[in-house]
């Protein structure tokens, strides 16, 4: 049994359709441009969800010292979540 991905299978399947254009862009070098593309189209098909206990993003309303540093720990995991991928291991493991 495989083991359990992080994805939901959408997603893995919408990831797979790219493994081509991901290829290229490696062997042109331009990697950088189409992860910033691949981020914002994965955000705006699957925008992340408001964080529990914190006002929404557009509420205008401060956040407590407490809710800064919850919000810089989640952004903190998610910078080494997001790099874990951006070498492209993840990438090349999803070979068809």
């Amino acid at each position: 049994m495989a083991p359990k991905t992080w994805s939901t299978a959408e997603q893995l399947e919408w990831l797979k359709a790219r493994v081509g254009a991901y290829l290229d862009n490696k062997r042109t070098g331009d990697q950088i441009e189409f992860f910033a593309g691949l981020d914002e189209a994965w955000f705006k098909r699957w925008p992340e969800e408001q964080p529990a206990g914190l006002p929404a993003r557009d509420s205008g309303l401060l956040l407590t010292p407490e809710q800064n540093k919850s919000v810089a720990d989640a952004l903190e995991a998610r910078r080494k979540a997001k790099s874990a991928l951006v070498d492209g291991d993840a990438l090349r493991r999803w070979r068809m």
